[in-house]
């Protein structure tokens, strides 16, 4: 009797450490929704918008208040400056008219190269 030698079935493939296993395709999990930490604290209310605007206000009539005080300042000192001074500055201006205008002259100088830097350069 003659039998014939048929291969054996093969075994189910399994994947070992020298041969890489059979990539399956990836399955789609369902999202998960992130589970509700009830210990939060509820959101902080939202400012008053009216009362932001409150302290500028009050900044803001600060800041008039001392503009104020300034031109009463300025006023009193325009004033007692005009009335004492300006005479004596006059006549002393009068009896000696070459050095105002020399003076004059030596401030309008400066004043003009300061403004514009310095000696014109070509």
């Amino acid at each position: 009797m003659e039998t014939k030698s048929e291969p054996a079935e093969a075994p189910p493939e399994q994947a070992t450490a020298a041969e890489p296993a059979k990539a399956e395709p990836a399955r789609a999990e369902p999202a998960r929704a992130e589970p509700v930490n009830i210990e939060t604290p509820p959101p902080a209310p939202k400012p008053d918008p009216r009362a932001s605007r409150l302290p500028a206000s009050a900044q803001i009539e600060d800041l008039f208040a001392a503009v104020r005080r300034l031109e009463a300042f300025a006023s009193d000192e325009a004033k007692r400056v005009s009335g004492k001074l300006v005479p004596s500055v006059e006549d002393h201006a009068k009896k000696h008219i070459w050095v105002s205008l020399l003076l004059a002259l030596g401030l309008g100088l400066i004043l003009g190269m300061w403004l514009r830097g310095g000696r014109r350069r070509e």
